[in-house]
């Protein structure tokens, strides 16, 4: 399962719609969005959007569920340029304490795209609480 996380004065409330997210490959790692790239052609690729006030805090915003449609890198000189441009389609919102859960998971506040093995996103969906969403 893919997350993105955004700054929520950054992106304010974007992934409660259908659109595109930006981000820098100067902080992300390459492997892990060439991944989703050469995946997307081939299947359905799904990524739980979550915002934070900060990197560092959790937020009280709903996760989104998304479907990653596209991934397009574009070649920029400026290593600080939002050059990676993912499109994506809003499925449904989640309930706000997946957050908690997923701070479980995702200790470190960077990078903003991570990856985490389906395995750990339906153990937690399977859990009670989140029966009803699956």
């Amino acid at each position: 399962m893919i997350i993105f996380i955004t700054l929520d004065n950054n992106y304010n409330k974007i992934w409660e719609r259908s659109g595109k997210a930006t981000f820098s490959s100067h902080y992300e790692k390459p492997e892990i969005v060439n991944i989703i790239k050469d995946e997307v052609h081939n299947k359905k690729i799904y990524a739980i959007g979550l915002y934070r006030a900060k990197k560092s805090s959790g937020q009280l915003l709903p996760p989104s569920l998304l479907c990653i449609t596209k991934v397009t890198i574009l070649s920029i000189d400026n290593i600080y340029a939002h050059d990676i441009i993912i499109d994506f389609n809003f499925i449904k919102k989640m309930p706000v304490s997946l957050n908690n859960d997923l701070e479980k998971v995702l200790i470190e506040p960077t990078p903003l795209i991570r990856y985490i093995p389906d395995s750990q996103v339906v153990k937690i969906l399977q859990s009670g609480r989140y029966r009803r969403i699956l």
